[in-house]
Parts: C-alpha cells; structure tokens; sequence
C-alpha cells in the first residue's frame, strides 16, 4: 500500500527478495536471459524488469540491479552478500 500511494501503482514487493539475489518467484511466470557465466541477466516477471550486473566473472551473487517497473526505475547496490 505504501508503495502504491508513493509511486502510484503496487510495486511487486514480494518479488524483490527474490530478484535481489538474481532469482524468479517460482510461483509466477517469467523470462530469463542469462550472461555468458550462465547467471541471469535480465530476468522479467510481474511487468518488471531486472538487470543485473556482477562484481566479476566469478559472482555468484549480483552486485547492483536495476528494477524498472511500468514508468518508475530502482537502482539496488548490494555491498556484501551474508555467507548462507
């Protein structure tokens, strides 16, 4: 609700925990297209689209996403990653 009010239209927040970490919801369609050490890319689901750039050739984690959602764009840089 916040989200709507502030922006205008619901943001997929629910999404986010999952994008952030370079993953799709597993409980909604989506498209991926992976870079060339087999990450995703650019992964679209839920009217968004999320682009992923990596620190380097061995991240497995991304580093910063862009979130672009109907008119509004979320830049996310991630410092550090907590080990799992």
């Amino acid at each position: 609700t916040l989200t709507e009010r502030t922006v205008g239209f619901p943001l997929p927040v629910a999404g986010l925990a999952y994008w952030a970490r370079g993953a799709a919801r597993v409980d909604a369609p989506h498209a991926a297209e992976m870079d060339g050490a087999g990450r995703v890319g650019v992964l679209r689901q839920d009217g968004c689209e999320v682009v992923y750039v990596y620190a380097d050739s061995l991240a497995r984690r991304p580093a910063q996403l862009r979130l672009a959602c109907h008119d509004v764009e979320l830049r996310i840089v991630i410092d550090r990653w907590r080990a799992d």
